[in-house]
């Protein structure tokens, strides 16, 4: 089910995570934190706003509707960037004219990312975007995008790592109990955990 196809259908809608930074959480996060059992602005604090210099060039794969690219924003200054990938037209949600050359938004159809200039971004981040890709496909985005990113650049990436699923519960966590039964290919939440993920960067780096 994870292929570029599915991936383009199923989130045409546009993924939001909800207002991160708002004091009041809203219905739409406060459905996600209760999936994941944390804090989204914990970790938008966290690892966004305490990572991200003022002039730094951050490249977000999947940013849906923005909720994530506007924190990113607002931790940026005059001379940072953000960059976005998507396989949706994410400037109906998140118009770049409004930050004044900050924001540029890259409409993709596939991996391929040879359009994006080498050793340019000091991060690579994405949020609900890797817990939904085969392992094969993860290893091709980090190859393809990884000569893209300068030395010691940041990546952080959300994933979908079942060995936490199991300790932390699949009904908590909203995912249905028969894909255990399934192969990768036929569920939206594919098999994955930390080690895997070990893997993929020591071969890339």
């Amino acid at each position: 089910m994870p292929t570029i196809e599915w991936l383009k259908a199923e989130f045409s809608y546009g993924y939001d995570s909800g207002d991160i930074q708002a004091e009041t959480i809203d219905k739409q996060r406060k459905l996600e934190e209760s999936k994941i059992g944390g804090s989204y602005a914990v970790i938008a604090e966290e690892l966004l706003m305490n990572n991200i210099k003022p002039n730094a060039q951050v490249l977000e794969l999947g940013p849906g509707t923005g909720s994530w690219s506007r924190v990113i924003l607002d931790a940026l200054g005059e001379g940072g960037k953000l960059s976005t990938l998507d396989f949706q037209d994410v400037s109906k949600w998140l118009n770049s004219k409004m930050y004044q050359g900050k924001l540029v938004h890259y409409l993709i159809d596939s991996y391929d990312y040879s359009f994006l200039s080498d050793n340019t971004f000091d991060m690579f981040w994405s949020f609900g975007v890797l817990c939904h890709n085969n392992i094969d496909s993860i290893y091709q985005i980090m190859h393809n995008i990884s000569p893209k990113l300068k030395k010691g650049a940041l990546v952080i990436h959300q994933y979908a790592d079942w060995e936490k699923l199991e300790e932390y519960g699949w009904k908590k966590g909203a995912i249905p109990l028969d894909f255990k039964d399934k192969v990768d290919d036929e569920i939206w939440w594919p098999r994955n955990n930390q080690k895997v993920m070990q893997t993929i960067w020591v071969r890339l780096f």
